[in-house]
């Protein structure tokens, strides 16, 4: 995908969506793209996203649900813009978004691979923390002071 798109149906069915890499500043949203639908089926598709991997708010490609339904099962290939990895304390990094009424099943999203930058390993996890937003998909991250102990956050 090579620029942000609409459409109001789609079905992902074992097929991979894959956005080109960003244009412009990668630790700035404006360099991603966006692909908005208002409902969204997957079966057993992938979509490829780009995403600076760091704190909440790190700016990433996004899946857009606009006031209809996500569901199915798909894949998410996060590719890595140069991020080095921080933690995530709040919500997120935001790859999936449910805007006015949209829903999303439990289970619609899962990662097609472990997603690690730096000493942090990256999850995605269904709904904000803060719930303003129980319906999006956001990537939150914990830091491995087994593998890494020296690093100051481990107490190093």
């Amino acid at each position: 995908m090579t620029g942000n798109s609409n459409v109001t149906n789609l079905i992902n069915a074992s097929s991979i969506i894959q956005f080109t890499s960003p244009v412009g500043d990668p630790t700035q949203l404006s360099s991603y793209k966006t692909l908005t639908a208002v409902n969204y089926v997957g079966q057993g598709g992938t979509i490829g996203l780009n995403t600076y991997l760091g704190r909440d708010g790190s700016p990433s490609d996004r899946l857009v649900i606009n006031g209809g339904t996500a569901g199915g099962n798909t894949f998410l290939k996060i590719s890595n813009t140069t991020g080095g990895g921080a933690l995530t304390t709040g919500n997120g990094i935001l790859v999936v978004d449910a805007i006015n009424g949209a829903t999303t099943t439990a289970g619609a999203f899962s990662l097609s691979h472990p997603v690690l930058a730096g000493p942090y390993q990256y999850s995605l996890f269904r709904s904000s923390v803060d719930s303003s937003n129980p319906q999006a998909w956001y990537l939150r991250d914990t830091l491995d002071c087994v593998a890494h102990p020296n690093l100051r956050a481990c107490g190093g």
